[in-house]
């Protein structure tokens, strides 16, 4: 069972924020890997998401100097139809679905109380006829 600062309730916390957005509402998996999202593409309709458990970092905000305080970072990886990075046609709708993303996440916070922090968002490369974008976001996590 998931707690309000368990990595689980987190990962979850995005994986249902993702699936807010219309286009996702069916087409967001939780996965470990790239390759794991890679082997749900075959016959997938696009777009779709997976959002993968990056891991938890220590940081240097502890005040009790127990290594307590943390950071749960998941990225989400954003997958649309298309053949070419840079495409004006694919790298449009890419955008317009990660601004999407963007509004669902962005100043809410996660399950143990603190905000969501975007990271990062690039396009990952390309599979197939299929384009890969990444969106990374991070919260504080307290390990108890």
């Amino acid at each position: 069972m998931s707690t309000t600062n368990d990595p689980i309730a987190c990962w979850d916390d995005i994986m249902a924020r993702i699936r807010l957005v219309p286009e996702l509402v069916d087409k967001t998996e939780p996965v470990l890997s790239e390759q794991d999202l890679l082997a749900i593409l075959k016959g997938a309709k696009f777009p779709m998401a997976g959002v993968i458990y990056a891991g938890i970092n220590a940081t240097g905000g502890d005040p009790s100097r127990q290594g307590m305080a943390s950071e749960f970072t998941c990225t989400i990886l954003l997958i649309v139809q298309g053949g070419l990075v840079g495409s004006t046609a694919d790298t449009a709708e890419a955008v317009r679905l990660l601004r999407l993303m963007r509004e669902q996440i962005r100043l809410t916070s996660a399950p143990g109380g603190h905000k969501w922090r975007f990271v990062r968002e690039a396009p990952a490369g390309v599979i197939g006829n299929a384009v890969i974008y990444k969106q990374t976001w991070s919260t504080v996590l307290i390990l108890t």
